[in-house]
């Protein structure tokens, strides 16, 4: 981390950016701030921050909702608030890092924040799906979460905007690490109220085969739902989730095709997933 931390440093330091934007939020970005010189914009997201003479943004609440977050901030360029679609308070961290620069770049307060309002998911990436806000509907994220830690974050970043019961979909992809399968199983069903185990991309490996290895990290694997056809799976979580509940589908993210011993076939975890919302009455935008 000490070698990864120098090579950036070297952007602050080496490149002479006209502004530099840091979060104060590590050790890391504490020791980033002393060493880049005048030109900084310090960011935080923690409660307590006092200002310390240097252009800053520090975020003063965080009040969760169901699909992201409504931010509070107090900054060298005037108080504000802005509501962001997007959950987690790593997007919350993210957001107070894009304000800071807008407003570094004399973009008026106001429309900062009006900006920040209209921000979408990249694909894949904490997406939420279309039709999953209606009345009838759970909630429906789709995440490129294929490793422990990922999935660890992105559930951890869902539990604060959960109002019922959290759900996940995930499975492991073959011909590659083994040893984080049983971990990932570990993770699911410690952050998890419902775990739905399927296929990932299996390539050339046994399918079912891989879903053991994930089971065999779980303290009570008959607990999991073990479905081996993956939209399957993700129609009979969809299915038995009701409003308030949230259904997590990690793994495949942005991909729109699942790799199987018969090569790449068209598979779409969001377009399942929408399908799936669409069959549930009344439940469509």
């Amino acid at each position: 981390m000490s070698d990864y931390f120098e090579a950036k440093v070297k952007l602050f330091t080496e490149c002479r950016p006209e502004s530099c934007i840091i979060n104060l939020d590590s050790e890391w970005g504490m020791e980033l701030a002393s060493r880049s010189g005048g030109n900084v914009v310090t960011v935080s997201t923690r409660f307590d921050r006092v200002p310390n003479g240097r252009p800053y943004v520090f975020v003063s609440s965080i009040v969760a909702t169901d699909t992201g977050s409504d931010v509070s901030f107090t900054s060298s360029w005037g108080d504000g608030h802005f509501s962001l679609a997007l959950p987690g308070e790593f997007n919350v961290a993210n957001a107070a890092l894009v304000l800071a620069s807008l407003l570094d770049s004399q973009i008026p307060l106001a429309d900062a924040c009006e900006a920040l309002a209209a921000v979408n998911a990249p694909a894949g990436r904490l997406e939420r799906v279309a039709g999953s806000v209606h009345s009838e509907a759970p909630l429906v994220y789709v995440d490129y979460a294929h490793t422990p830690d990922a999935l660890d974050a992105v559930l951890t970043a869902l539990k604060p905007h959960v109002r019922g019961r959290l759900f996940v979909v995930f499975g492991a992809g073959g011909d590659r690490d083994e040893g984080k399968r049983p971990i990932m199983g570990q993770v699911a069903e410690r952050h998890a109220d419902r775990v739905f185990i399927t296929n990932d991309n299996p390539r050339t490996e046994d399918p079912l085969a891989v879903i053991d290895e994930i089971r065999a990290g779980m303290g009570a694997p008959d607990e999991a739902v073990v479905i081996e056809d993956r939209a399957a799976a993700i129609a009979r979580a969809i299915e038995h989730a009701v409003p308030g509940d949230t259904v997590l589908i990690a793994g495949k993210g942005h991909e729109r095709y699942q790799e199987t011993s018969a090569g790449k076939q068209p598979f779409s975890d969001v377009d399942v997933a929408a399908a799936c919302l669409d069959s549930i009455p009344g439940a469509t935008e």
